[in-house]
């Protein structure tokens, strides 16, 4: 062995490095084991921490690629030789590891050294199991843990900034369905560093096929320009589909605007919203088939909770789906057992998974027998994106992780593309980008939850709140929407369903109103629980819960629903302590503009100048202006004042005091709706006392000469009417908060005597 290495040593010394080049970048690869590589445009040089072995018989081949042999070393710490081969693709780097034999049986193993950063400030971007988190590469946190590309990762990437220049590290094509990122420390000039390692796993216990990575370096942009390349990567490969693209085939994607997600909900419940103002909604529920009709005559999706992953064959009383077929049908390990999925709270019933392979079949005679008689015009497929792609070794529907993705990916097409529906499922992936239309869990961080969210049960105590999640999973300094930053046109994300908007409200309230600043900085809607047996979220039936979650449909949903089907095009801090973050949206060639929007998260207030106008925002208070919208959340001497207005919408909040809205005056709260030519619905505050409505503000063609004030019960229902002859129309607010302003050919609709 001594003399091996001594000659390895030698062999080495009289081999020259091998350099790739072009007008980008320059790597230089050294026979001793490690690589460089120069940017060009930032005037930097990356270099490689040092392998585990000499690269071997430099080769520069054909088309501007190098080839050469190494070992590959696994977790357990042995070796197998493989041949790497690098080449420049302007200003990526890629490399791709072969063997000769693809059957030879390996473990969890590297090919390259890890890219430390070459700024001890650097931070790691990592899209980790949520819209994502930026990881300080000086600090301890996630030191040595391991991400799979096929699991715990969203997008199949890595990547490394100091705020401007970076590089991201992706797993390219199949290799990101056995991929594994370690987060690995590194002795630098600088000191110890976190690097990003990638590492891979065996395909059915095997080498497989030829992995490969793709290292993308910028020069400028910090993680915008990072996650705008990975866009750039998904489109070119095809799942990159826009909302608007699947609205084509499927008109009813578009009733995803402006829609929060409620769970608990039921068709009274439904109707009540709809007087109460909530537009849009998607509505979780199964009822009877006239009930749903007209759940969705009120514009509304109607989706429903469904699961082809657990099959309970503990106990055959389980309803379909979850009871169809045996343990034979269920996913069977490389160590010969079966594989567990859910186990019930009480830890009575033990789910195991169903392969995949099985699942359509299933879905096929379930569904179709559902739709008979629930008219749904929505779907939501529990589980299937959230877990791992895994492999299954029963002889009879044998798979691979690869197979594993397809069979997902067909069984989400048939619900979506071949029955219709608008299709959601829980939490979101890259490789179903382009079926789904909405996910649940994406604007959370499942992993730093410390209660029991999976089984719906919240704290009962704002103790049971872990730092860790206050830090990580909501923290606005360590959260960055990596994920929106690509994909917000293309899918609607949605909290989990047990870290809804609400759902630690009773324990802590305060980060209710964090969650709507989130969302509105995200441009993402809220998620609700109104009932059922879930004890937690703003409950309908509560006064003060449903004016807090109406609160929070007016400050969000109304933002969405203008641009739900824009691209986020940019994000970045506007405070060193990133308290202040802005978000910007748009679309690709449109003349009409993007629409910014400011939060403060921070507790000191916030001034910012906009337009000679001056808004101070308070924590969670906002900024937005765009071509189809204008709202803020900000400080007026010392109450806070709301204010949304969109072509057809405006609420007015004036924090308890007298406010000139410009299209109303008032002390409280009114909500003002175009519902039709000649018709605007108000909807007043349970306490407020006076509106003052300039109707011509919101509609130039109000016509007061013909104008008529009609009273509404809250079930709708016309109880008196005053004539309008003023441009200033004065309610005088009674027992009555519910009103039509009506005029011209509209107004004769009314026969109610004046």
């Amino acid at each position: 062995m001594v003399a091996w290495l001594v000659l390895t040593a030698i062999e080495v010394a009289s081999v020259q490095s091998v350099t790739l080049s072009n007008k980008w970048l320059s790597v230089t690869i050294d026979p001793s084991g490690f690589f460089s590589v120069v940017d060009k445009r930032a005037k930097v040089t990356w270099r490689s921490a040092q392998h585990i072995a000499p690269f071997r018989n430099l080769q520069e081949l054909a088309e501007g690629k190098v080839s050469f042999q190494t070992e590959a070393r696994q977790h357990d710490g042995k070796t197998f030789p493989v041949t790497v081969t690098m080449w420049l693709e302007n200003d990526e780097l890629i490399a791709e590891a072969s063997v000769e034999d693809q059957k030879i049986q390996v473990g969890t193993f590297a090919f390259l050294p890890s890219l430390p950063p070459i700024n001890p400030k650097s931070e790691l971007l990592i899209p980790f199991y949520g819209n994502g988190i930026a990881v300080p590469a000086d600090g301890k946190e996630f030191r040595g843990w391991s991400f799979r590309t096929y699991g715990s990762l969203d997008m199949p990437w890595v990547g490394v900034t100091d705020g401007k220049l970076g590089y991201l590290l992706l797993w390219d094509g199949r290799s990101a369905d056995d991929g594994n990122l370690i987060v690995e420390p590194v002795e630098t000039q600088y000191g110890e560093l976190l690097a990003p390692a990638a590492h891979h796993d065996p395909t059915m216990r095997a080498f497989g096929y030829p992995r490969r990575v793709r290292y993308v370096f910028v020069a400028e942009g910090g993680h915008l320009a990072l996650c705008k390349r990975y866009r750039d990567y998904a489109k070119r490969n095809g799942f990159l589909v826009t909302l608007l693209e699947k609205a084509k085939r499927r008109p009813a994607v578009r009733l995803l605007a402006g829609a929060p997600d409620v769970w608990g909900g039921d068709p009274q419940f439904a109707r009540e919203a709809k007087s109460s103002g909530i537009d849009r909604m998607l509505i979780n529920g199964v009822w009877p088939e006239k009930e749903m009709e007209a759940v969705k005559a009120l514009g509304y999706l109607n989706s429903r909770y469904d699961n082809y992953e657990d099959l309970y064959t503990c106990c055959p009383d389980h309803p379909q789906p979850y009871n169809l077929g045996t343990i034979e049908d269920c996913v069977l390990r490389a160590d010969g057992s079966r594989q567990v999925s859910w186990v019930t709270w009480d830890k009575k019933h033990t789910a195991h998974k169903r392969c995949s392979l099985l699942q359509l079949e299933v879905a096929r005679k379930y569904i179709a027998g559902q739709l008979k008689n629930h008219p749904h015009n929505a779907w939501f497929l529990d589980v299937t994106t959230a877990t791992d792609l895994i492999e299954c070794y029963d002889p009879k529907h044998m798979h691979d992780r690869t197979q594993d993705r397809e069979a997902k990916r067909q069984l989400a097409k048939f619900v979506g593309d071949e029955l219709g529906l608008v299709l959601g499922g829980e939490h979101g992936r890259w490789w179903g980008v382009d079926i789904y239309d909405y996910w649940e869990g994406m604007m959370s961080h499942n992993p730093f939850f410390t209660w029991p969210a999976g089984h719906l049960r919240p704290p009962e105590k704002r103790e049971e709140i872990g730092e860790r999640y206050l830090e990580w999973g909501l923290g606005h300094r360590r959260r960055v929407p990596l994920w929106e930053l690509v994909f917000h046109d293309c899918v609607v994300s949605y909290w989990y369903w047990g870290d809804s908007t609400d759902f630690l409200y009773q324990v802590a309230p305060e980060l209710s109103d964090k969650k709507d600043a989130l969302n509105i900085l995200y441009g993402t809607p809220p998620m609700f629980w109104v009932g059922g047996w879930v004890k937690a979220g703003f409950r309908w039936d509560v006064p003060e819960l449903r004016k807090r979650l109406l609160r929070s449909y007016r400050i969000v949903c109304k933002l969405h629903e203008q641009i739900a089907f824009d691209e986020m095009l940019s994000h970045e801090w506007l405070t060193p302590d990133r308290d202040v973050q802005r978000t910007v949206f748009g679309r690709s060639g449109s003349k009409t503009g993007a629409t910014e929007v400011i939060v403060n998260f921070g507790e000191k207030p916030f001034v910012l100048d906009r337009n000679g106008q001056e808004f101070v925002l308070p924590q969670y208070g906002f900024y937005v202006r765009g071509p189809k919208i204008a709202q803020y959340r900000a400080l007026v001497g010392d109450r806070t004042v709301a204010f949304v207005r969109t072509p057809d919408y405006v609420l007015c909040d004036a924090g308890g005091k007298r406010h000139d809205f410009g299209v109303a005056v008032t002390e409280g709260e009114v909500t003002v709706k175009l519902e039709a030519p000649g018709q605007i619905r108000i909807l007043i505050g349970d306490e407020t006392k006076e509106v003052l409505l300039r109707p011509s503000k919101f509609v130039p063609k109000f016509s007061a000469k013909t104008a008529r004030l009609v009273w509404l019960s809250d079930d709708g229902t016309p109880q008196a009417v005053e004539v309008v002859n003023e441009s200033v129309v004065k309610l005088t607010v009674g027992k009555w908060r519910n009103a039509l302003l009506v005029w011209g050919k509209a107004q004769k609709t009314f026969r109610i005597s004046e």
